[in-house]
């Protein structure tokens, strides 16, 4: 339970830096789904299959872009998600946790964007390329914990020949509670495939990124490529 605190602000990289706008709020709610979107949503969004046999899933929470308020090197993002909240058909897969979860902090959820064609979903990637992300994300999660953790983000340099564009980046939490050294590895991956942008984002209660990311991200854009309509 400890390391549930911590797991919060990386959490929330997933859901803010995709459409957490919520429900209703300004710029209105994303036009319904047609079949071809939703045969795209369908194949986006991380099911039970893409993770470990027995991690479990829960509701991912909608936790709305207040964190991202007055940081200006978030401004490519707080724009391009905005404008898609408004435009884009979208899921929130749920959160898949490993048995045990209640006292870690290992979580897997995705979010996926059905755009009317390639350009827009070229035009969404090519936000979170921009110089300023890094920075942005590193500002939001020392934001989110309040400056009690060292907090750093990285650009990642292996996402060769996924998707037709990727761009990702991973976050190192590290605090110290009660006399012990806490450590969070989390990573936000965003990847057009065809028509459709998945965000997908992992994290692990540990010193190293969770071994069985990449593989999950493999599985959602392999079936992407072969989603009617995509």
């Amino acid at each position: 339970m400890r390391h549930a605190r911590w797991a919060a602000p990386l959490l929330s990289l997933g859901l803010v830096a995709a459409l957490a706008l919520p429900a209703g709020a300004a710029g209105g709610r994303a036009p319904k789904p047609n079949a071809q979107d939703r045969a795209v949503l369908a194949a986006g969004v991380a099911t039970a299959a893409d993770v470990p046999a027995g991690w479990t899933a829960s509701p991912q929470v909608d936790t709305g872009t207040k964190d991202y308020q007055g940081i200006k090197d978030c401004q490519p993002i707080a724009r391009a998600v905005t404008a898609a909240r408004a435009k884009v058909p979208h899921r929130l897969s749920p959160n898949f946790s490993p048995p045990g979860s209640t006292t870690t902090a290992t979580v897997v959820d995705d979010i996926v964007l059905a755009f009317k064609n390639p350009n827009g979903a070229s035009a969404f990637v090519a936000a979170y390329q921009g110089p300023t992300i890094s920075d942005c994300l590193q500002k939001v999660l020392a934001k989110t914990t309040g400056g009690k953790a060292q907090v750093s983000v990285a650009q990642l340099d292996d996402l060769q020949g996924i998707g037709d564009a990727n761009v990702g980046y991973e976050a190192t939490i590290s605090a110290s509670d009660s006399g012990q050294n806490l450590t969070l590895v989390g990573d936000v991956i965003t990847v057009q495939v065809g028509r459709a942008v998945v965000l997908l984002s992992y994290l692990n209660d540990g010193a190293q990124t969770l071994p069985e990311g990449m593989g999950i991200v493999t599985a959602v854009v392999n079936r992407l490529r072969f989603a009617p309509g995509g």
